[in-house]
């Protein structure tokens, strides 16, 4: 059950290892504590601006200042519902104002379907994407406003709303825009066009200009972060014409049989209304992308990971619209006798209580086929075949009470009585094939509150910047936690990764597949190198032990570096990348050089060399390794390859004790093992391997900790701390010299020191360095997304216009030329907008 009535969470997935986190860290930069700019708890220091815009850009959002971090969870569940009640407020508005003699009892019946249908049963944990299911009807209502009655305002609000609230799906929605404009003009020909062009395109263009604040920062971190770089055209070529994903994708639609009932009823018996709609179009142009995939990847701007056809929202409510209008007015006839109506309702009751009884059935007995979108966000083809049962029996339902209903077996009440009952039972199937199931036993309810409650209540001494590091603590995935709770972290996981961030960090040794940077992983050297002061974790003992309870343990690491690091002027300024072609070992021998001016690494060979040179290894028997370690050593195994079939390829034992059963484990350790530490001891190492393995690197090397715990005691530093979006502190210096920063390079800094502006470069492909004077130093350094101050000045330029033109848009109507010439822009626009989406994808496909 869910909670409260049990322990299933709608926090899972991306809700619970991103957006719960993504909500928590929102709640510091609400209480002041972290910035919404430079947020140090995610990433090694991220523009959280464009994380909010992708995950958090809603009203709803603000309520993380009444709750406290480990409620995040369960609260989750209060937005997702007010969310969805806002839909069904927001529907039944625009089915009211679209459809004027829609009788109120069908506008609630149909509200309450929209806000409960396939797309937000579906796709809620996306939390954002429930705030443009709530915009839309009122979208759609602008549209009429301004096309109909000729009155922008509420087209200019909406619209710049959409962008506001989930800029990611804008784009979908300036399809949408385009299309419906295109229709209504192509329905419309007899009108005059000119005039309802002009205040269109000038309407857009306003809202464009409002919205620059969201829009122009945000694709400009999106181009800078891990998910740019996709490609229309190869991704269409590559892609299936038909159906790619129609076992996932048509159980959207699934969800609801009442519009395709209704539709096809029509269709059989041509039931015609006069009227220039545009809905039944829209209707089926946003149902093709379901059918044809180079359309629907055109839709998504060239690619998605999971979740297909991420607009089917528009087609939801546009099926709902075509429903409306052939409900409006379907009640008018004669009444027919009462003995029929008494033979009608007993007989569709019945109908109605055996396809009760045939879903259940079917419900009960296949569960964890049911369940497959919940455990791997994709159906298959057993789950889409009971769902496909579950919904025909529900068309049919509707199909034969709608009927009835035409022929006037009962009376509208009772039909309506019909409809909620076959309504509800949809409720009730959906409910528990996309929100309760086992599967909802996550980590989160006993992993993510009960350590959120137990750290939150831990005091680590704050003097100077220092990130902490997570021990054998979390799950897998969980890399935004610490995070969450308001630490300085490495890790993190969002769409909006950097990619030389990412790229950076995977190279030292941390783990992380996709999108995520975990801080699993790493040396010693690259631990003191990111500032990691403290080690979080749950073993039972630790030698530099500071807090303890009975979930978690806090350790001192004695091996750091403080943020700011002085070398001497010009040592790094041939350090701007990190070489290529360079193996685990090789790069931690190079950092130890460039930062300790002195090699700590040691590098083993096994006793029996596997086939091939580095680069290219050819593993078929067993490699042995026998060391003999004098001073502490801290020792590592680097194995990788990118190849498919690699994970868990090997059997790893260290002194005849089993270290790793299945080494390496995808998206976990990264191919990069730590062996743990040894001194004056012999040590015997195995790798045995599974199967033949051919792997890109294998090598095996220690980090000799007293030389770098010396050299993080003796090496000078700037005293640096978090001030608003950035750092500010001092250094003192004898001579001129070079500072660097563990800081992931940005164009974005503004860098002082004594108040001067001054030059910054990048370090080993995403560090910072700068230059500093003799002497006292003192240090600002701010940050301000790139395209925020010019949008953030177009969006005042675009509400000054927008009053302007609101006020006196009446006044220009009388300039002819300018409404030929919007005519004709509009129409162009749309005419490309259509072929770009439609027409274009199938071609390159078929070519």
């Amino acid at each position: 059950y869910l909670y409260p009535f049990g322990n299933g969470m709608f926090a899972w997935s991306d809700a619970a290892l991103q957006v719960v986190p993504f909500l928590n860290m929102f709640k510091d930069i609400l209480e002041s504590k972290a910035s919404i700019f430079l947020n140090f708890h995610n990433a090694g220091g991220t523009n959280f601006y464009g994380i909010f815009l992708f995950f958090l850009a809603s009203p709803f959002s603000l309520l993380m200042k009444l709750i406290d971090k480990a409620d995040t969870v369960k609260f989750i569940h209060a937005i997702i519902i007010l969310k969805m009640a806002t839909s069904s407020l927001t529907s039944a508005y625009c089915l009211n104002y679209c459809k004027k003699e829609l009788s109120v009892s069908y506008v609630v019946l149909l509200s309450v379907m929209y806000a409960i249908c396939g797309y937000s049963m579906m796709y809620y944990i996306n939390i954002s994407w429930l705030d443009i299911m709530y915009l839309f009807p009122l979208l759609v209502v602008s549209l009429e406003n301004l096309l109909k009655e000729k009155k922008p305002v509420m087209y200019i609000v909406v619209s710049s709303l959409c962008c506001i609230f989930c800029c990611y799906l804008s784009y979908m929605i300036a399809i949408f825009i385009l299309l419906y404009v295109g229709v209504y003009l192509w329905k419309n020909r007899n009108l005059d066009r000119q005039e309802i062009c002009w205040k269109f395109l000038w309407s857009s263009f306003l809202a464009i200009l409002i919205s620059s604040i969201i829009w122009l920062p945000f694709l400009i971190q999106y181009g800078d972060s891990t998910r740019s770089g996709f490609n229309l055209k190869d991704n269409i070529e590559q892609s299936n014409l038909w159906f790619h994903n129609y076992q996932t994708s048509l159980q959207l639609l699934m969800a609801s049989a009442l519009p395709w009932s209704l539709i096809i009823v029509n269709l059989i018996f041509k039931r015609k209304k006069k009227n220039q709609s545009v809905y039944p179009t829209l209707l089926l142009l946003t149902l093709i992308p379901f059918a044809i995939e180079p359309i629907n990847l055109a839709w998504h701007g060239g690619s998605y990971n999971s979740y297909p056809c991420r607009f089917a929202f528009i087609s939801i409510f546009m099926s709902f619209i075509c429903v409306a209008d052939l409900l409006e007015g379907s009640d008018k006839g004669k009444c027919a006798p009462l003995w029929f109506k008494t033979i009608g309702t007993v007989l569709c009751t019945i109908l109605i209580l055996y396809i009760y009884k045939e879903i259940l059935f079917i419900l009960e007995t296949n569960k964890n086929i049911l369940w497959s979108f919940i455990k791997t966000l994709n159906g298959n083809s057993e789950s889409f075949k009971c769902i496909g049962k579950i919904f025909i029996f529900n068309f049919m339902a509707y199909f034969v009470i709608y009927l009835a209903y035409r022929k006037k077996c009962f009376s509208k009440g009772i039909f309506v009585t019909f409809l909620w009952m076959i309504f509800l039972l949809e409720v009730l199937v959906n409910v528990n094939i996309y929100m309760s199931c086992d599967y909802y036993k996550y980590i989160v309810l006993n992993t993510t509150v009960n350590l959120c409650r137990d750290l939150s209540n831990k005091n680590i001494s704050r003097s100077n910047f220092f990130r902490v590091k997570s021990k054998n603590l979390l799950e897998k995935g969980q890399t935004n936690f610490l995070g969450s709770l308001g630490f300085n972290t490495i890790s993190g996981y969002s769409s909006l990764n950097k990619h030389d961030y990412v790229k950076m960090v995977r190279r030292f040794g941390y783990s992380g597949s996709g999108f995520p940077v975990s801080d699993t992983g790493g040396t010693a050297l690259t631990d003191a190198i990111f500032c990691i002061k403290y080690l979080i974790g749950n073993e039972k003992v630790y030698k530099g032990k500071i807090l303890q309870s009975d979930l978690s343990i806090i350790e001192e690491n004695s091996e750091f570096l403080d943020l700011g690091v002085i070398f001497p002027k010009g040592a790094l300024d041939n350090a701007e990348y990190l070489p290529d072609n360079m193996d685990r070992y090789q790069l931690q021998k190079y950092l130890s050089l460039a930062i300790f001016e002195e090699d700590i690494t040691k590098e083993y060979l096994p006793l029996n060399p596997p086939k091939g040179s580095r680069g290219k290894y050819f593993i078929d028997n067993n490699i042995n390794y026998k060391l003999h370690i004098n001073d502490r050593e801290s020792l590592y195994l680097g194995l990788f390859d990118a190849a498919p079939n690699f994970p868990g390829s090997f059997e790893i034992r260290v002194n005849n004790s089993i270290k790793s059963l299945a080494f390496p484990e995808e998206g976990k350790d990264n191919g990069f093992l730590y062996l743990g530490d040894y001194q004056n001891e012999d040590v015997t190492i195995e790798l045995l391997p599974k199967k033949h393995t051919n792997c890109a690197c294998l090598d095996l090397f220690g980090i000799e900790r007293a030389k770098l715990f010396n050299f993080c005691k003796t090496k000078k530093t700037a005293h640096l701390n978090v001030k608003g979006s950035g750092l500010h502190g001092y250094c003192q210096t004898d001579k001129p010299c070079t500072l660097f920063l563990s800081l992931p390079y940005s164009d974005n800094f503004n860098i002082k020191v004594n108040g001067k502006k001054t030059i910054y470069k990048r370090v080993f492909t995403d560090f910072t360095s700068f230059d500093l004077e003799k002497g006292h130093n003192e240090i600002d350094i701010t940050f301000i997304p790139r395209g925020f101050k010019l949008g953030a000045i177009l969006s005042c330029l675009g509400i000054v216009l927008a009053i302007f033109y609101t006020k006196y848009v009446y006044k220009l109507d009388g300039v002819i030329w300018l409404h030929r010439a919007t005519e004709i822009t509009v129409v162009t626009v749309c005419t490309i907008v259509f072929i770009c989406i439609y027409i274009l994808p199938v071609v390159i496909k078929l070519l």
